[in-house]
């Protein structure tokens, strides 16, 4: 159950954003770079926030799991584990806004 929350619940920023921007783009305009600014701006969001997290929060909390005191390892588990993340929600947007930049719009 929790993984289902988590994953649903990271995935709404990506869902909100893409909802801003039809909302506020023109219906006859182009739509394909707002998406693709707002995907790597959340993306690059997700990698920070998630490196910020995993290594400053939770051995605050009591969730230290590295016994080697966070070392250059455990940084890149971190860093590809994020990229990753963000990766699985914004390849979705990237391909819609790449669709939306063709000329035609779709």
């Amino acid at each position: 159950m929790t993984y289902t929350v988590v994953g649903v619940g990271a995935s709404l920023p990506y869902v909100f954003g893409l909802l801003t921007v039809i909302m506020m783009a023109d219906p006859d305009g182009i739509w394909g770079p707002p998406i693709l600014t707002i995907t790597a701006a959340l993306s690059l969001c997700y990698i920070v926030a998630i490196l910020v997290i995993s290594v400053f929060s939770l051995p605050r909390l009591g969730i230290g799991w590295d016994p080697n005191g966070y070392s250059r390892t455990t940084w890149a588990v971190f860093i590809a584990g994020s990229i990753w993340y963000a990766t699985i929600f914004a390849v979705p947007l990237i391909v819609l806004g790449l669709l939306h930049s063709l000329p035609g719009g779709y």
